[in-house]
C-alpha cells in the first residue's frame, strides 16, 4: 500500500504542478526514504524500486533521474551472503531495469538529452539481443525518436541534435 501511495501523491503533485500554483511537495518525505532505501539496498530490491520508479518517472523526472544516476555510478556489489546463486540479481539486471525508468524521464523535453545520453551508455554495455527485449536501451531509443501523430516534431529534432552531438564523439560509438 505504500507504494500505490507513493504513485498516486507523485501523479497528485505533477497535477498540482500543472495548475500553476505552488504548493509544496507531498511526495518530498517519500523521495527522501525511497532514496535512502536505494542505497542502502542490493540489486534484488534495487531492481523492484525501479521498477516501481518507472512508474512515476513521467510525473516525477528530476528525482527518478537522479536515482539512475547514482545507480550507474554506485553498483550494489556482489549478491547477499546465502543467496543461491541462480536466484540472485546482478548489477546488470539492476542496468536493465534503468532503461524504462529512462524512457518515462525522457517523455519531458526538459530531461530527455540527460535521459537519452543515459540509455546511450547502458547500451554499450547491453550484450542482450535487441530484437529479444523490449527494455533494451536501443529499443527505448528507438521509440523514443520514432514517429507518433501525437509527439510535436521539436522533441524528435532535439533527440536528433543529442544523437549528432554522439556522432562528433566516435569514442561513444556503442551500436
Amino acid at each position: 500500500s505504500l507504494a500505490h501511495l507513493f504513485v498516486n501523491g507523485c501523479r497528485m503533485d505533477w497535477l498540482v504542478s500543472q495548475s500553476g500554483t505552488s504548493q509544496s511537495s507531498l511526495t518530498g518525505p517519500l523521495w527522501d526514504h525511497i532514496r535512502a532505501e536505494f542505497r542502502q539496498a542490493g540489486n534484488g530490491e534495487r531492481v523492484g524500486l525501479l521498477r516501481l520508479l518507472a512508474k512515476v518517472a513521467a510525473f516525477q523526472p528530476g528525482p527518478a533521474l537522479g536515482l539512475c544516476q547514482w545507480a550507474l555510478s554506485n553498483p550494489a556489489g556482489d549478491p547477499e551472503p546465502g543467496t543461491a546463486a541462480r536466484y540472485a540479481l546482478s548489477d546488470q539486471d539492476v542496468r536493465h531495469e534503468l532503461a524504462p525508468v529512462l524512457e518515462n524521464v525522457a517523455f519531458n523535453p526538459g530531461y530527455m538529452p540527460t535521459a537519452a545520453g543515459l540509455l546511450w551508455q547502458l547500451a554499450g554495455t547491453d550484450t542482450r539481443r535487441t530484437n529479444q527485449f523490449p527494455d533494451h536501451p536501443i529499443r527505448v531509443l528507438q521509440r523514443l525518436i520514432g514517429y507518433a501523430p501525437a509527439t510535436p516534431m521539436t522533441y524528435q529534432e532535439s533527440l536528433l541534435a543529442v544523437v549528432a552531438a554522439w556522432l562528433d564523439h566516435p569514442d561513444l560509438d556503442h551500436a
